[in-house]
């Protein structure tokens, strides 16, 4: 009697005691993870990291991580931080070895990085140790149903060219939706918002497939300026450019098997060239706008269906004093089926108003293995007048000129030409 009494109390004592085991393991597994992260993130990284706090419940599949900072290698400033990082999680799917991820936010990423060489950083060596080993057969599997990067910056100190540069990429945002690394599916999406030295460019992707990879997205970038671009041109090349605003929106898909195909349009203002050793630009242009359609590009060989430009660019001759300024109003080009490596023939087209009267009209062929190339010119009621300080005659000369001339010419050892008109 006293013994089946004394029963159910000694199971409860029990069940009290696995609760209490229970809820000190649930207690101390925060401080336990956050310490083995800090163990592999200081293995993988040869860095010192720090993490403030850390957060799991896996009753509400939550997992909060807060105060995170990764030591560089070298100086007082951090090569990475973040202010926080959560996630929540589905616990079914680790039953099986895959990773579901509900929802990862990080907020206040902050990433610093310093070009040391011509092809070094300051996290060369842990991508080296990323990138280094075998990759897998099989991707491990890893579905996203939505990924938010908020209020990140990185920037980027580049101490090889003269003067020092930093370029910033602030803010940026990202934001992932439907992800996952294994299926035929193409259902992710992604939305990537940054500002790269004061520039706006927004990237939006659809049908994004991890394996095999395929994605379509469109590009957009409004007034990149390309000055501080200009001094990474090698001090020797022929002509470097000055100045110049860049915008454009590109669409392009992606497959592993069909290569990129894309086209879309690129503006350039205010920019200018300049040959080695002159001062004065011997081309100028206020604007130029540049389109292409069916670019493809597959292993190695580019082509496109029509590439083409438009403008009113400025020529200037300083070799004559005081120098010489033409201008070409609304010149245009066009070439269509162009190749490389060059095969097959691609027709060009040129047509520009002349400075002062007149036109001038380019049309024809190029055999792009040769090459050679077959073009009609027609000139149409061109002033001379412009042309005055380029003749060798004192005279002045004065009048209009036409001409409608066929010109042939083959590029060998040298280029031969021949005209006819």
């Amino acid at each position: 009697m006293y013994s089946t009494m004394r029963r159910p109390r000694v199971w409860i004592a029990v069940g009290i005691g696995v609760l209490a085991c229970v809820a000190i393991l649930l207690a101390g597994l925060p401080t336990v993870v956050r310490r083995i992260a800090v163990s592999q993130i200081r293995a993988l990284t040869a860095r010192e990291a720090v993490i403030d706090e850390v957060q799991l419940n896996l009753f509400t599949r939550r997992l909060a991580v807060r105060g995170f900072r990764l030591a560089d290698r070298e100086g007082r400033e951090p090569l990475a931080r973040f202010e926080e990082l959560e996630v929540r999680f589905s616990l079914l799917p680790l039953v099986r070895g895959r990773l579901h991820l509900d929802a990862l936010v990080l907020r206040g990423l902050r990433l610093r990085l310093v070009r040391t060489g011509p092809a070094e950083l300051n996290i060369s060596d842990i991508l080296a140790r990323f990138l280094g080993g075998e990759p897998r057969k099989e991707p491990a599997y890893l579905a996203v149903d939505r990924l938010d990067l908020r209020d990140a910056a990185v920037t980027l100190e580049d101490r090889v060219v003269a003067p020092p540069r930093t370029w910033a990429v602030a803010p940026l945002d990202v934001e992932l939706r439907d992800f996952v690394t294994v299926g035929d599916a193409q259902k992710g999406t992604a939305q990537i918002k940054l500002t790269v030295n004061g520039a706006p460019v927004s990237l939006s992707l659809d049908q994004i497939r991890a394996r095999p990879a395929h994605a379509r997205g469109t590009l957009t970038i409004t007034g990149f300026d390309l000055a501080p671009l200009w001094p990474y041109v090698p001090a020797n090349a022929p002509i470097r450019a000055q100045g110049g605003k860049y915008s454009t929106r590109l669409v392009a898909e992606y497959g592993a098997d069909t290569g990129v195909r894309g086209g879309g349009e690129v503006t350039v203002e205010e920019i200018a060239f300049v040959r080695r050793g002159e001062a004065v630009p011997f081309v100028t242009a206020p604007r130029l706008e540049m389109t292409s359609s069916d670019v493809v590009y597959k292993d190695g060989a580019l082509s496109a269906r029509r590439l083409g430009m438009k403008g009113a660019p400025a020529l200037t001759d300083a070799s004559v004093s005081p120098p010489r300024t033409l201008v070409l109003r609304g010149l245009r080009v066009g070439i269509e089926d162009l190749a490389w490596p060059f095969t097959g023939t691609a027709r060009v087209e040129v047509a520009a108003e002349l400075p002062e009267a007149g036109t001038v009209d380019v049309n024809g062929t190029v055999a792009l293995a040769g090459p050679t190339a077959e073009h009609t010119v027609a000139v149409k009621d061109a002033a001379l007048a412009p042309y005055q300080r380029f003749q060798p005659l004192e005279a002045g000369v004065r009048g209009r000129a036409a001409a409608s001339l066929k010109v042939t010419a083959a590029l060998s050892d040298a280029l031969r030409a021949t005209a006819k008109g």
